[in-house]
C-alpha cells in the first residue's frame, strides 16, 4: 500500500528535477561513466527542509511504519537517479552499522544490475533490494533510460540497544533520542539548504501573482549553529 503513495509524490517532483534540478552525488569519483544525481529528503540523519515539506506523505510512512529507519541517525532518504549507459566503479560504504534499502521506483528494459560482494542483482519496479554496502558493490546500466530508486537505511539487526548506547556519544546520542520520541519532526537538527532547494523557493516566489522577481537568502544562526 504505501509503494503507490511514495511513486505518486516522487513523480510529482519528477518533471521540476528532470528540469536540471537533481543534484550530482558527493561521490562522483566513483562514477566511471555516465551520469549519478539525486533528491535528498534526509542526508546523514538530517531533514532536507524543503524537500521534505515536499514529500510529506513519505516521510510520513516512514517515521509511522519504519522506526529504524526514521531514528538511523547516520542513515538517508534519497530518490537516487542513475541514467542510461553508467557504470558505478566498485567501492564500500563507509560503516556497517547500517542496512541500505533499494525501492525500485522506476526500472528500464534491460534493467540494470548491481553486484555485492560475488552475487549480482536486478532492481524490478515496486519491490526493494536489500544489502549491506558495507560489502562491495558496483552498478552496470547498460540502457538507454534513468533507473531511479528510493535508498532509505536502517540499522544493522546485530548494531541494537547496547552497542548504540556504547557508540553515539555527545550530539549523536542526543540526536538518536530525539529521534527515537519523534522522528524526523521540523523541531530536530536539518541539514543546511542546498541549491535546488533555493532554486524551488525562488520559482514559487516569482509564481505569486503579481512578484515579477525573487531571490531566496539562506541565513546562518550563530547562536544555534543553523541555518
Amino acid at each position: 500500500a504505501a509503494f503507490p503513495t511514495i511513486l505518486r509524490e516522487y513523480r510529482a517532483l519528477r518533471d521540476w528535477a528532470e528540469g536540471g534540478s537533481w543534484t550530482p552525488v558527493a561521490d562522483q569519483p566513483l562514477i566511471l561513466k555516465g551520469d549519478w544525481t539525486d533528491f535528498k529528503l534526509v542526508e546523514n540523519g538530517k531533514r532536507h527542509p524543503v524537500n521534505c515539506v515536499r514529500c510529506p506523505e513519505t516521510i510520513k510512512l516512514i517515521q509511522d511504519r519504519c522506526p529504524e529507519i526514521a531514528t538511523q541517525i547516520r542513515g538517508s532518504l534519497i530518490f537516487s537517479r542513475l541514467a542510461g549507459g553508467t557504470r558505478i566503479r566498485p567501492h564500500c560504504g563507509p560503516t556497517n552499522a547500517r542496512i541500505r534499502i533499494h525501492l525500485a521506483l522506476e526500472v528500464p528494459d534491460p534493467a540494470p544490475r548491481i553486484r555485492v560482494g560475488s552475487e549480482w542483482r536486478q532492481w524490478e519496479v515496486g519491490r526493494c533490494l536489500i544489502f549491506d554496502d558495507s560489502f562491495e558493490h558496483e552498478v552496470v546500466h547498460d540502457g538507454d533510460e534513468a533507473r531511479v530508486v528510493l535508498i532509505a537505511d536502517l540499522w544493522h539487526p546485530d548494531f541494537g540497544d547496547d552497542l548504540r548506547k556504547k557508540y553515539l556519544h555527545g550530539r549523536h546520542w542526543r540526536r538518536y533520542q530525539e529521534a527515537l520520541n519523534d522522528g524526523w519532526h521540523e523541531g530536530s537538527e536539518p541539514h543546511r539548504v542546498d541549491p535546488s532547494e533555493v532554486r524551488f523557493l525562488e520559482g514559487e516566489l516569482r509564481a505569486v501573482g503579481g512578484v515579477r522577481e525573487a531571490a531566496a537568502t539562506v541565513h546562518f544562526d550563530q547562536a544555534v549553529g543553523r541555518q
